[in-house]
């Protein structure tokens, strides 16, 4: 459910890949599906405590080339624009996804391990996606075929009901470059998904059982979460309770809702990912940890009426923050294109402006961009403003951006991304202590 990229649209690139939102669908007219609301902020702090952790068996973790990388959060819809598929079928690469309308996509990665809990809003709800997700397991998970230079090899079994989780199937997908091993259970008003996923040619003999045994303790911890203490300690859960939430959301920056399939997301980066600003090109240091929370958008380039992102790169100490704020305020402030071409019916255009902020902390301004670009081959136009601000050991970056269909300048009250900037500032420091 890692959903990382660059935008269509050069100017609202950083923007994009912040929110989670890969920008890589054709945009539509169709009318958009609901969405879930975003999780209630204690209910996103007890699923990611009981979910995946650092702590995996030597069969899951140990290899060359394994990715130490982590990630913990949600995104609705569960799994953004490409979730990972139970199994792929046939030639034409067809595939078995678990049934998310409505659910809620937490998820959780830890170097091959992935899991994706699909909270769905009652257990009525879950037992009919499950019986729909079963059944198409049972039909399509099985065979050989190939496409391209790639010859693929299905198969399932099932897997009995332990704990928690009710009976399953155990899935296991092997190419001549690609591997997948995947233990699918319902639990209660969930369906579950843990799965090994590695680029290679071969899937360790004692990844499979692994697998299975790691489902069944996750979908135990998974039902007593709301009972279970803090193990994934005071930075993950500070930031679940204080980031960007839908009651911060002030009238002057409205984003889409979710009942006209507004995404939101949360992720929790370890190590961070640096910030993203207007210089895409910049290389800026990356913290010990990137937290990012975003609200609208519709998966794609567009964001009518809006979208709002909130991004922390917190570093190990107040020292390597000041040193990664000085890179990323020149390489900001460089983002000035100093010509303001016309908007035109015919030629696309692009705007690029930056600047220092009067808002500060701690005596450091905060430092702004704001881009404006058009296609008319597509008939609308979009416009971003972000923040940058330093406090102790963490950068904070706020951007909200929208897009019209048409060709015209849009307004954007850059004052009122400013003062929810501060509050969040404040906000997080306060939970952080």
């Amino acid at each position: 459910m890692d959903v990382r990229g660059r935008g269509l649209i050069g100017s609202i690139a950083a923007a994009v890949v912040v929110a989670g939102v890969l920008a890589t669908a054709p945009m539509t007219s169709a009318a958009p599906r609901p969405i879930a609301p975003p999780p209630a902020s204690a209910d996103l702090v007890a699923a990611t405590n009981a979910m995946l952790s650092f702590d995996l068996s030597a069969a899951l973790s140990a290899g060359t080339g394994n990715d130490a990388s982590f990630q913990t959060g949600f995104t609705n819809p569960p799994g953004g624009q490409d979730p990972l598929s139970v199994c792929r079928y046939s030639n034409s690469d067809k595939g078995v996804d678990v049934p998310d309308t409505m659910a809620v996509g937490y998820m959780a990665m830890n170097g091959f391990v992935w899991q994706s809990v699909y909270q769905y809003p009652s257990a009525e709800a879950a037992s009919r996606a499950w019986a729909r997700l079963s059944t198409a397991v049972g039909a399509h998970c099985s065979g050989s075929w190939s496409r391209s230079d790639y010859a693929w090899k299905v198969s399932r079994k099932r897997l009995p009901a332990t704990g928690a989780a009710g009976a399953g199937w155990a899935v296991t997908t092997t190419s001549n470059a690609n591997v997948q091993h995947t233990a699918v259970v319902p639990v209660g008003d969930a369906i579950q998904v843990t799965s090994y996923v590695r680029q290679s040619p071969t899937l360790g003999s004692r990844v499979p059982a692994a697998i299975n045994a790691l489902s069944g303790r996750l979908a135990d911890r998974w039902a007593q979460r709301e009972t279970a203490p803090d193990s994934q300690g005071p930075l993950v859960t500070g930031a679940e309770t204080s980031m960007l939430m839908t009651s911060d959301v002030p009238a002057q920056l409205p984003v889409t809702a979710p009942e006209d399939g507004g995404w939101s997301s949360f992720t929790a980066d370890a190590p961070g990912n640096g910030p993203w600003t207007c210089a895409l090109r910049a290389n800026l240091p990356a913290g010990s940890w990137t937290f990012s929370s975003s609200l609208g958008g519709t998966g794609d380039v567009t964001a009518e009426p809006g979208a709002l992102v909130q991004a922390m790169n917190v570093y190990q100490t107040p020292d390597a923050a000041s040193a990664a704020w000085i890179k990323l305020r020149r390489a900001v402030l460089g983002c000035n294109d100093p010509s303001r071409p016309p908007i035109s019916p015919t030629k696309p255009i692009s705007r690029t402006a930056s600047g220092v902020s009067a808002f500060q902390l701690d005596g450091v301004a905060a430092v702004w961009s704001r881009d404006f670009s058009t296609d008319p081959g597509s008939g609308f136009s979009m416009k971003s403003y972000t923040i940058h601000v330093l406090s102790g050991n963490a950068i904070q970056s706020v951007t909200y951006y929208l897009t019209r269909d048409e060709i015209a300048d849009l307004p954007l009250d850059q004052l009122a991304v400013n003062t929810l900037a501060e509050q969040l500032m404040m906000r997080w420091n306060d939970a952080q202590g």
